[in-house]
């Protein structure tokens, strides 16, 4: 394998454990040390790659940002209809490979962290700010497609958010009361309540399918 190929290989693979070690342990106990153990490196090759703890957890976060934010764009880019792209945001909200148990725990204490860590809050609030903008595009298109005068798109694609991230910590902390498929069910009925006549043709072309 070229060197390259395993520069590439081991930068997710340290990343991964990072994961995996505040999940388990949460920030203050997760060491370089211990996640150069967990993933079967040498310290001083996640020294290389990450020199302090702080670049560490920068760039966790970063790379769950990033892939995070591609699995809802490339679902979205598939669909042709704004009502289609909107569920599509929550079926790849709440993909049981992007909101496991491990991923909302760590997500939620990276979001914890950020109100004193500014590094987390800005590719917090950035990634924030792509979800709700394209929730919000999505919606005032519906809005003057449909002439739907009495809703506010802005103010519902905030509702809409604050509905998935309101969801995300149910699951997290209520896993016996909430989880991924009712998270799901919830989202697509506050969109049919809010677009009737939107979801009732995308029921239709969907049972003509």
């Amino acid at each position: 394998m070229a060197r390259k190929d395993i520069a590439d290989a081991r930068r997710p693979q340290i990343i991964e454990a990072t994961i995996d070690s505040i999940a388990r342990l949460g920030f203050e106990k997760t060491t370089r040390a211990g996640v150069a153990k967990a993933a079967k490196l040498p310290l001083e090759t996640v020294c290389l790659y990450f020199p302090t703890k702080k670049d560490l957890f920068v760039e966790t976060l970063r790379h769950m940002a990033l892939e995070y934010e591609a699995s809802w764009r490339e679902r979205v880019l598939r669909q042709t209809t704004p009502f289609a792209r909107l569920n599509a945001m929550v079926e790849a909200d709440f993909d049981p490979i992007m909101s496991d148990r491990k991923g909302a725990i760590v997500w939620y204490g990276f979001w914890r962290e950020s109100q004193w860590r500014p590094e987390f809050l800005h590719i917090c609030e950035k990634l924030s700010n792509a979800y709700f903008e394209q929730s919000w595009i999505a919606m005032r298109q519906i809005v003057e497609e449909g002439g739907h005068r009495d809703i506010d798109p802005a103010e519902l694609a905030h509702a809409f958010n604050a509905m998935i991230n309101g969801l995300w910590m149910e699951i997290l902390i209520n896993p016996k009361g909430c989880n991924v498929e009712l998270a799901k069910r919830a989202c697509h009925g506050f969109l049919a309540r809010a677009f009737p006549n939107e979801s009732a043709a995308a029921a239709t072309l969907s049972s003509a399918a």
